[in-house]
């Protein structure tokens, strides 16, 4: 392949190192409204009640629960079994719970600061080996979450021709890139019961597209997408209109 070892020149990179590249949070939306997350504070447990400070003003406050996504309340991955907002259970810790909207970010952030949450906490599962022990389930029967099995040659055949045989066990940490690239959407509609055009900045206009189906009530029939400028990379800059 004529791209390795070989450095290329990133068609966006002079304008993110000389602070010309703009992201969403760059451009002027007026009446736009801030949106901030609302997430647990433990790790696994059930949601009793949620009490919002009465001292706080929350007249222009706009607050988002499970309940007001008119589409399905899921996060596409492999699967559809993760909420956008959980509902009752909590499973992991900084879970999202609400999103609170204000057209002052600061007083979105303020806000989060009056809402408190009442759990009923459940001992959590906390390593690999508690959760095949499976006596706290968070997933199916077995929380097994996927099983891939590669199957490739034959292995007792390969450890009797071998001179010799290293068996060990490594743990290592948990496997994810640090995004680079600023995510961020503008929706300039009023509801979701319908799609209407939006502004995304994201590494992944397919992905953005195909995740944002679920949430509307009627489900689009085509997501069209378009780049301003053709990226160098995966983490690259890219605008979509979808």
């Amino acid at each position: 392949m004529p791209s390795v070892s070989e450095s290329f020149r990133r068609k966006e990179g002079p304008e993110k190192l000389t602070g010309v590249a703009n992201y969403i949070d760059d451009y002027p939306l007026p009446g736009c409204i801030h949106g901030v997350t609302l997430r647990s504070t433990i790790a696994r447990g059930v949601i009793k009640n949620i009490y919002f400070d009465p001292a706080f003003d929350w007249g222009p406050v706009t607050v988002v629960s499970a309940k007001d996504i008119p589409g399905q309340n899921y996060v596409y991955l492999l699967e559809v079994d993760q909420p956008l907002l959980a509902e009752h259970q909590i499973r992991h810790a900084q879970e999202p719970i609400l999103v609170i909207g204000h057209t002052d970010r600061a007083k979105a952030y303020e806000a989060l600061a009056h809402i408190h949450v009442e759990y009923d906490e459940w001992d959590p599962v906390s390593t690999m080996e508690e959760s095949l022990d499976a006596k706290r389930l968070l997933y199916a029967a077995d929380n097994v979450f996927k099983r891939i099995e590669i199957v490739k040659g034959d292995l007792d055949a390969g450890f009797a021709l071998a001179d010799f045989i290293v068996e060990e066990e490594y743990r290592v940490p948990h496997q994810e890139q640090a995004y680079i690239e600023n995510n961020g959407m503008a929706w300039p509609g009023k509801k979701m019961t319908a799609p209407s055009p939006s502004w995304a900045r994201c590494s992944a206009p397919s992905m953005c597209t195909r995740r944002c189906r679920c949430y509307f009530r009627e489900r689009p029939k085509k997501f069209e997408s378009s780049r301003r400028r053709r990226a160098a990379a995966l983490a690259a800059r890219k605008n979509i209109r979808t």
